[in-house]
């Protein structure tokens, strides 16, 4: 990394920490509601280790006090220290949010942590969700049984069911820089807080448990993700919490009813089977 001029290094582990201005809030019916404040809004952060001798990590503490505001730097090949979809063909304009104490990690090296926050960014990759790799084979994918029960102080009982029961994916992939880039701008530019087609995953073919339809059935939020940052050198690893966004039941088909605003299944007959409000 080249830092006022000066080349720096920083250690391996670094990691991307990403915040997208998209909130999810559950609804009456189990499922969730999503607020975006925008892609102008959604915050980009580093948190990096620099390691060096004392007197260039002492110089690199002078550079701070001197630019207390802002100020440039250039990342090198493979240093994609804010997430691989940001461009780092140009000087990066960031400011310091927080760094720690100068501690020796060695003989001769010294190391300083220190979290930089990225201002104006551009970005750069085509937005797509496919291919996903899991990282191991355990994931979870389970539905939550939606039945709200009350009991009056004699103990008689009340049962308000939503028929929803709405399943939830988790799951930790493994991926290349250029699929990481392509994720990366899917999630931020494309999926946000829009129902999206549940990806394709090897090996899953019930994502929201077993009573749930397969996934060609399925509709889903991204509700939460996170960039664990890079593997090793080529790879990188991702977190995704996939939320379901309609209840779809085995051999339906999902079909709209644009003057309600509602969503409802159908049979093999065209039957009406299930149906639920799309709030």
């Amino acid at each position: 990394m080249i830092w006022d001029g000066s080349q720096v290094l920083i250690t391996w582990g670094y990691r991307p920490m990403t915040k997208w201005a998209v909130d999810f809030s559950p609804t009456h019916d189990g499922y969730h509601a999503s607020r975006d404040r925008g892609a102008a809004e959604d915050e980009y952060r580093a948190a990096v280790v620099f390691m060096g001798p004392q007197d260039e990590l002492e110089a690199l503490e002078t550079v701070l006090a001197e630019n207390r505001e802002s100020f440039f730097i250039r990342c090198d090949t493979g240093e994609e220290i804010f997430g691989a979809d940001i461009d780092y063909s140009a000087p990066l304009l960031v400011t310091v949010e927080e760094y720690g104490r100068c501690d020796r990690a060695s003989y001769a090296q010294y190391s300083m942590p220190m979290r930089l926050r990225l201002l104006a960014p551009a970005f750069q990759g085509t937005p797509s969700l496919s291919p996903l790799r899991l990282s191991f084979w355990r994931y979870g994918a389970s539905s939550k049984f939606a039945v709200n029960k009350r009991f009056s102080y004699a103990g008689a009982a009340s049962y308000l069911d939503h028929r929803t029961d709405p399943g939830v994916f988790m799951g930790e992939f493994t991926q290349t820089t250029a699929e990481m880039r392509a994720i990366r701008r899917y999630l931020l530019a494309t999926a946000r807080g829009e129902a999206i087609p549940f990806p394709t995953l090897g090996g899953v073919d019930f994502p929201f448990g077993n009573r749930m339809a397969q996934r060609r059935f399925q509709m889903c939020h991204v509700l939460e993700w996170e960039d664990l940052g890079r593997e090793n050198f080529t790879d990188w690893r991702l977190s995704l919490v996939l939320g379901q966004a309609f209840p779809l039941f085995e051999g339906g088909t999902l079909a709209t009813e644009t003057d309600r605003g509602a969503f409802y299944m159908t049979n093999s007959s065209g039957t009406p089977d299930y149906y639920v409000t799309g709030d």
